[in-house]
């Protein structure tokens, strides 16, 4: 009988199985390891990242803290109806303000009027309804929704009408 090579047991193999058993074990170990490791190396590369990104808006926070440019500087630096530039302390006029209420009216309008041309052409279209029953003609939409409501009551009868002519050939289905 032979002996294992590690140790020194009696075995049939020149390694034993207790010994590729700890090998096998020791792998799975390493790989386990080596995995944890490619992990937290991602999740501070995704911190470091975010942690850039999140300076990024605190220094843009901290240049341009209103929600408006200055027509003097261009920074964006003015609340709305402020009457004076934080940075450059020049003075903001109403007319800049009354400007700014003017392009604001006109970006809502056009947007209503985006919405109102988007539910025209879907309504058109024939969205909202399911495709196949927008290519129907109107006769034949009428005669199929009068006659589901039929073959729902058949069907109820029992199984002897499972395979009605409305659920092989229904356009709805």
């Amino acid at each position: 009988m032979k002996t294992c090579d590690r140790c020194g047991r009696p075995s049939d193999y020149s390694t034993c199985t207790l010994c590729l058993s700890i090998e096998r074990e020791r792998r799975e170990d390493i790989e386990r390891e080596q995995e944890a490791r490619a992990e937290r190396l991602e999740q501070s590369r995704e911190y470091l990242e975010q942690s850039r990104e999140n300076a990024e808006l605190v220094a843009e926070a901290r240049i341009n803290p209103g929600d408006y440019d200055c027509p003097e500087c261009f920074f964006r630096t003015l609340k709305y109806r402020a009457r004076r530039c934080p940075t450059c302390q020049a003075s903001i006029g109403t007319e800049y303000w009354n400007q700014v209420d003017e392009r604001k009216r006109i970006e809502a309008e056009r947007a209503a009027e985006r919405a109102r041309a988007d539910a025209k052409a879907a309504k058109e279209n024939g969205k909202g309804r399911p495709p196949h029953e927008s290519r129907l003609p109107e006769k034949q939409r009428r005669i199929w929704r009068d006659a589901l409501p039929k073959a729902d009551l058949i069907h109820s009868w029992g199984s002897s009408m499972s395979l009605c002519p409305f659920c092989v050939s229904s356009p709805f289905s």
